[in-house]
């Protein structure tokens, strides 16, 4: 578990630094990477509230320089993008506005030095992601209570797939610069990514329902599982 809780936060600390660097760069739409920063970030902050006496890894506890630092980095991304975390995503067409430019950043991350079937399997999930939505965008007939099961875990597979590559990335910067902690990085990245994509399968397994009954009993069936 405390291993689990270190690879989330190595993930959420590398979305603030895709983040950052795309900010830099001058991309001009930065809200999407913004509202899955916080989404994260939330998610983590909740982890560590509930898991107080954690036991510590030495390895990785020399890595992570701890909670405090996310704050930071939000603030140097800027207010008006980090203002726009609570804006929530209410229609499916938004939703596929925002995908369309999402898919393109696995094109921005070098992956080279990562484990050969973590970055393939992440980049056939993207192409499945934005299937997926496409798919969705495109259904008639769908009511209010499948459109919140759809939202709800499509945003949700997106935040992985953006933590997964942001993670990839840095495991590679990493591995490329020969560091010191090469290594931890390299085991922090595919626990997470591992668990991620396993996630990222089941949402969309979800979304891909042909029928509102399936994706209910799809739904029932995974809440069971936990």
């Amino acid at each position: 578990v405390a291993l689990q809780l270190h690879a989330q936060t190595y993930a959420v600390e590398s979305c603030a630094a895709a983040l950052a660097a795309n900010i830099e760069k001058g991309v001009s739409d930065t809200f999407m990477e913004s509202s899955l920063l916080a989404t994260l970030t939330r998610g983590l902050f909740d982890n560590v509230r509930a898991l107080p006496e954690a036991p510590k890894d030495a390895s990785v506890e020399n890595l992570l320089a701890g909670i405090a630092p996310l704050a930071k980095a939000a603030a140097c991304c800027g207010l008006e993008d980090m203002a726009q975390v609570f804006a929530a995503t209410s229609t499916l067409e938004m939703m596929q506005i925002r995908t369309m430019r999402m898919l393109g950043f696995i094109d921005r991350f070098p992956t080279l030095e990562c484990d050969p079937a973590l970055v393939k399997r992440c980049e056939n999930l993207v192409v499945t992601f934005g299937e997926s939505v496409e798919r969705i965008a495109v259904r008639q007939g769908i009511t209010s209570v499948d459109r919140d099961i759809v939202l709800n875990r499509t945003a949700e597979a997106a935040a992985l797939l953006f933590a997964s590559a942001a993670v990839l990335s840095r495991s590679h910067r990493a591995a490329s610069g020969k560091v010191p902690t090469a290594a931890t990085e390299r085991e922090l990245a595919a626990l997470w990514c591992t668990t991620a994509m396993d996630r990222v399968d089941a949402l969309l397994s979800v979304t891909g329902a042909t029928s509102a009954d399936s994706a209910h009993a799809r739904v029932a069936a995974d809440l069971l599982a936990e």
